[in-house]
């Protein structure tokens, strides 16, 4: 399993912290300094639900002019990603940033940070079913609770 602390960086995710699992030898090798793509991941998604309505919506017209003709196939999934999280508070991705992977993700806003973020896993699909995901998604939803009041140890 692979988590990851991101941030909004231009039009991509940076991932601020990287942590792997060494349960199994299969893993996401994405490390700290790494960028994925806003519109195509959890975290991605998870960042944007943390905007503002206004800068939202402003981040995604960016969005749709950087993707260009591509745009129609990505924003479908930006806005399954949105209402997920409006429903549940997360946004799960079942191999759509890529086939093997399956993810999960929740904004996060400290309270002692101006900048929205993210905090996301990710697994092989293999070692990460769906009902696995969901709980996960729920304990991410807790914890991004906890440290959005401060209350960390929680």
């Amino acid at each position: 399993m692979h988590t990851a602390l991101a941030v909004l960086d231009g039009i991509e995710a940076l991932h601020l912290e990287v942590c792997h699992s060494t349960a199994t030898l299969v893993t996401l090798r994405l490390e700290a300094g790494s960028r994925v793509s806003i519109a195509g991941t959890p975290v991605g998604h998870a960042l944007l639900a943390g905007l503002e309505p206004e800068q939202r919506h402003s981040f995604l017209s960016d969005l749709a002019r950087h993707h260009g003709k591509d745009w129609h196939m990505l924003e479908p999934q930006v806005e399954q990603g949105l209402a997920e999280i409006a429903g549940s508070g997360f946004t799960l991705s079942l191999g759509g940033w890529h086939p093997d992977i399956h993810g999960v993700a929740v904004p996060l806003k400290p309270s002692d940070q101006p900048a929205v973020m993210s905090l996301g896993c990710g697994a092989p699909r293999g070692q990460m079913p769906l009902p696995m995901l969901k709980e996960l998604g729920q304990e991410l939803v807790r914890l991004s609770a906890a440290l959005t009041s401060g209350r960390a140890s929680a």
